[in-house]
């Protein structure tokens, strides 16, 4: 594709796989329980940084292009329970990333530290719960939202030269 200048940007030629399964019952008239799964993939020779465009990347690294391998897992169970003025959603989900970047030889500004085999891990799970309910007060229909989300993340990378990083 071209930039916002016409020209053509380089290293954005990978092989994309992805694949998407659900299953759902229903338990009787008001309640239904889903399971999800979700795969993607992505294998490439990427620009250094995707989020730059033709001139920053040829600044900072020439043309060089990175073997970039990218895979994403996401597990889902979902509830909805549905009564005459209402309806509830929950979610239960964990979401599971791996990036695998080799940064040899990329010529140019580049960080000593990631010239080599650069890897991170990154799983998330958490969960939410959100409801809707019709009223009606003072003669208005009114809808009322609310609900309550949390979220776990846990991540690690490691960069060539062996210097590790670890958050949650």
């Amino acid at each position: 594709f071209k930039d916002g200048d016409g020209t053509e940007t380089i290293g954005s030629e990978g092989q994309v796989n992805n694949l998407l399964a659900k299953a759902g019952w229903d338990i009787d008239e008001a309640q239904r329980i889903e399971l999800s799964y979700d795969y993607y993939r992505d294998h490439g020779d990427y620009n250094p940084r995707p989020n730059w465009g033709t001139e920053g990347n040829e600044f900072r690294s020439s043309d060089a292009l990175i073997d970039t391998k990218y895979s994403r897992h996401t597990y889902t169970l979902g509830y909805e329970l549905k009564t005459e003025n209402s309806v509830l959603n929950a979610a239960l989900y964990q979401n599971k990333i791996n990036l695998f970047r080799n940064e040899v030889g990329v010529p140019g500004f580049w960080p000593t530290d990631r010239v080599g085999e650069n890897t991170a891990e990154s799983t998330n799970t958490g969960g939410s719960v959100k409801g809707q309910s019709e009223l009606s007060l003072l003669g208005f229909a009114n809808t009322l939202t609310y609900g309550y989300e949390v979220k776990q993340q846990d991540s690690e990378n490691e960069y060539a030269l062996g210097d590790s990083n670890t958050s949650k």
